[in-house]
């Protein structure tokens, strides 16, 4: 029994291990993580189109620095806007795959007060 855990474990494990990444911009001394999205797809029984769209706000005069993605399995497609204002999203896409969940950090400096 402990044998069937162990390999479960590792399967599993290995499996999740194989993530994609994606950044935009250079981390930046002394920034803040200012939050995070995270989305999902349902799963299908054969290999199809799935897409994540990522959102992010908050208040004028933010200042981002940098944006990192974790993608399961992977991504064949990245859509992201040209300039990062307070508002923006990225949507995530993988045109064979039949599960996809993606997540995005977001860090830079808050408005000063």
């Amino acid at each position: 029994m402990k044998c069937i855990v162990i390999v479960l474990i590792l399967l599993c494990s290995q499996s999740l291990a194989q993530y994609t990444t994606f950044h935009y911009r250079q981390k930046v001394e002394g920034q803040h993580l200012l939050g995070y999205d995270f989305g999902t797809t349902n799963t299908t029984e054969t290999s199809e189109s799935h897409e994540v769209v990522l959102r992010f706000s908050t208040p004028l005069g933010t200042r981002i620095t940098q944006i990192h993605g974790n993608v399961y399995p992977s991504w064949t497609f990245l859509e992201h806007p040209a300039v990062l204002q307070h508002e923006f999203y990225f949507l995530v896409g993988n045109k064979n795959a039949t599960f996809m969940w993606a997540d995005m950090y977001v860090f830079g400096f808050p408005p000063n007060p």
